[in-house]
């Protein structure tokens, strides 16, 4: 699916009576592997993830291509978070088995950001960013691994804002200030 049909497939599962779970996925170093190999390795690699998302994924479950590494799942009626880490953990191993592309075996691993919608929530945006954030942590946190959002996350990402934007305001105002100091 595309990102339209994702956010209308979101949208619907969120007003729903079930939980809805979402886990952004990005490939490792994937651009590393269509430099070196090509992109007919690229290829390869993005075969060997939509056979990992089909036989990983839950019927009603819906998977989108966003760019071209990028791939997010949304889990209607799904029970808990850990039912959520459970199905990205087994996407995970899924995604880390070799590929036998042309006598080579190529390998890749993902990282994954995850998170739950609470209950009653209907914000697509709020759940796609969310998931999102925790994407980012797991990559921060060395890639090929799984974060959930959690409050930790969310005031990193708070903080991390707010910094940003007394900065940008500190530099449109003129008070930043640089000083130098010469070590000898």
């Amino acid at each position: 699916a595309n990102r339209a049909e994702l956010m209308a497939f979101t949208a619907t599962a969120l007003a729903g009576p079930g939980r809805v779970g979402m886990l952004h996925v990005d490939l490792d170093r994937f651009k590393d592997i269509n430099d070196t190999h090509g992109h007919s390795a690229g290829d390869a690699i993005l075969v060997h993830i939509a056979a990992a998302l089909l036989t990983v994924l839950r019927p009603g479950d819906l998977a989108a291509r966003l760019g071209g590494d990028e791939f997010v799942i949304c889990c209607p009626d799904i029970p808990s978070l850990d039912a959520l880490r459970a199905i990205g953990d087994r996407l995970a191993q899924a995604i880390n088995q070799p590929v036998l592309w042309q006598d080579r075996w190529l390998t890749c691993s993902a990282s994954i950001g995850a998170d739950l919608a609470p209950a009653g929530d209907t914000s697509v945006e709020g759940l796609f960013q969310r998931s999102d954030f925790a994407l980012y942590e797991a990559k921060k946190a060395g890639r090929d691994q799984m974060a959930a959002y959690d409050e930790a996350v969310h005031q990193r990402h708070a903080a991390q804002q707010e910094l940003g934007a007394d900065l940008t305001t500190a530099v449109r105002t003129g008070t930043l200030t640089f000083m130098f100091q010469p070590i000898l």
